[in-house]
């Protein structure tokens, strides 16, 4: 039995790639398929392309809206579709022939799925490939609690997820918040796998192009706690206690990896870090992260030095 795929693609100022990318799906093996490309206010032949391939193809729809960034694109396009499993594809990346076929058939495989995942890589602005990404690992996919691993850091490409219409009901849809813009697929993709467990296809179905008009920016701490506070308070109350125990090691990671120079904004993100996190936070920095505590709240220099006295007093004592 076939079920209708709704391929939601969200497009901005895309006129020079969305015609690949939308051949890339009209192209897949699995051929029960709709293509919603949701324009997000493009100015330039975006439009144009788009109608062009309306018209040689039916199952092509075309949605125009005022800018307002990709989630809620991609929610615009979720609101129109009519298919049973949902996919989602950025306006400049690109499937392989049997993606939809083969990820189609490991859902229908498993009632109690959610989503399907797959391998993907990277290619350059002429589509030659240039990295492979093979995230999830087998490993990962096989634990018990993957969502665990997608709060700890997001292991699932954008080109590659297709989710059951019904797991995206129970989860929720895209994150409008504007703090979560680049991020917005990741807690998607966590809050879905909080509701039903995550199928992956160890091969590379997929293509993520490397371009100059990418949106991309580096995790901070902030937008990592917006990232789990959004998956605790939209979708997974009852996993509240666990997610914030796996979120601990990881937003100590993200202080580190963008450190804060004033004093008082790193005496905010400690006091963030309890507030979301709680109790697991207070036990988790004690154990693991006292050096952690004492750069952000004195400063990095600082903590160095009265760590080295620290470690030394410690290692005249006798103490290892």
């Amino acid at each position: 039995m076939s079920h209708l795929v709704s391929v939601v693609i969200p497009a901005f100022n895309r006129q020079a790639y969305i015609r690949q990318t939308v051949e890339s799906v009209l192209a897949q093996t699995y051929q029960d398929i709709e293509v919603i490309v949701v324009d997000d206010g493009s100015t330039d032949g975006t439009r144009a392309v788009v109608e062009s391939l309306c018209v040689t193809d039916k199952r092509v729809r075309y949605v125009w809206q005022e800018n307002s960034e990709r989630a809620v694109a991609r929610n615009t396009g979720i609101k129109n579709a009519q298919g049973s499993y949902i996919a989602f594809l950025d306006s400049d990346d690109l499937w392989l022939p049997r993606k939809l076929e083969l990820q189609i058939e490991l859902l229908a495989s498993t009632p109690e799925m959610a989503m399907a995942v797959c391998w993907y890589e990277a290619v350059d602005d002429g589509g030659a490939p240039t990295e492979p990404f093979r995230t999830p690992t087998e490993e990962d996919a096989r634990s018990l609690h993957f969502w665990r691993l997608m709060v700890q850091g997001n292991r699932i490409g954008s080109c590659c997820p297709v989710i059951k219409r019904s797991a995206i009901d129970r989860a929720g849809m895209f994150a409008e918040d504007e703090n979560l813009i680049c991020f917005e697929d990741w807690e998607m993709w966590t809050r879905v796998a909080c509701v039903g467990p995550v199928g992956l296809l160890p091969e590379i179905l997929a293509q993520h192009r490397i371009h100059s008009g990418n949106s991309e920016k580096p995790l901070s701490a902030s937008a990592y706690l917006t990232v789990i506070s959004n998956v605790m308070k939209r979708g997974s109350r009852e996993r509240a206690t666990s997610i914030q125990a796996a979120a601990v090691d990881s937003y100590w990671y993200a202080l580190r990896r963008s450190p804060i120079a004033s004093p008082i904004r790193r005496l905010s993100a400690v006091c963030r870090g309890f507030a979301t996190l709680k109790g697991h936070f207070v036990r988790g920095t004690l154990q693991h992260h006292r050096r952690d505590l004492c750069a952000a709240v004195i400063g990095d220099a600082t903590a160095a030095r009265i760590w080295t006295v620290f470690n030394r007093m410690r290692r005249s004592k006798g103490f290892s």
